[in-house]
């Protein structure tokens, strides 16, 4: 006999349980979409951090280049001010050695003269150095003069100086005031014991010089002329 199975119909259920489950698979896709979204946002704000403490870092940066760079410039400076310093001292020891060299030199010459000069009194013709320079027709002299006495009282004098040579096949005689280069050169001084007088003069193109003859008188005294001849030769070697 054939079993009759009644069953109660009911569509609201049914209708709830599509939404429920439609309402699970929206929120389950929501979630999995929003979740990709925030992630994609929060990527870019820690991207933007990332950015911004890297600038922050490269301006720093920067900035350490900016006070590195002041401070190499101002090593620069110092090392060429250094340098420099160190440059102006060397010369000025060369100067100092070149100087003290010609004091000595000096000083042996003056010695040689007085020592020379011991056994002469009164007023002589102590000697005459002279010079060459580069150029073959220029030279420089150095004139020495001395009065030993028991005075050291001044005495004024007067000297020519006479260069005797030859001029191609003719004798000539050179006087110092017509060859001299300095325009202030004067015959005439005052002196009490010693006395240098310095000066250069140029022969003329051709002029072959044999002697220099120095004459010296002493100013207001009966005193003969001094009068000394150097040899050319024994000038200038």
């Amino acid at each position: 006999m054939p079993i009759l199975v009644v069953k109660k119909h009911r569509p609201l259920e049914l209708v709830l349980y599509c939404s429920v489950l439609s309402g699970l698979i929206a929120l389950v896709v929501w979630f999995w979409l929003d979740t990709n979204h925030w992630g994609v946002i929060r990527g870019q704000l820690l991207s933007s951090k990332k950015t911004k403490t890297l600038w922050e870092e490269n301006r720093k940066l920067q900035d350490d280049n900016l006070v590195l760079q002041d401070k190499v410039l101002m090593l620069e400076r110092l090392t060429r001010l250094d340098h420099k310093t160190t440059v102006e001292l060397q010369q000025e020891i060369r100067n100092l050695q070149d100087k003290l060299y010609q004091l000595s030199g000096e000083l042996e010459f003056y010695e040689g003269i007085m020592s020379s000069s011991i056994n002469t009194k009164g007023l002589n013709i102590q000697g005459l150095y002279v010079d060459r320079t580069e150029d073959p027709n220029f030279f420089r002299y150095k004139l020495i003069l001395t009065n030993v006495g028991k005075s050291d009282n001044l005495i004024k004098v007067s000297f020519d100086m006479l260069i005797e040579g030859m001029h191609g096949a003719d004798s000539q005689t050179l006087n110092l005031d017509d060859i001299a280069l300095a325009t202030t050169q004067t015959n005439e001084i005052m002196f009490n014991n010693f006395e240098r007088i310095e000066g250069s003069f140029a022969f003329p193109v051709g002029f072959k010089p044999i002697r220099i003859v120095v004459n010296l008188r002493q100013k207001f005294s009966n005193s003969p002329v001094i009068k000394r001849i150097f040899e050319w030769a024994d000038l200038t070697g």
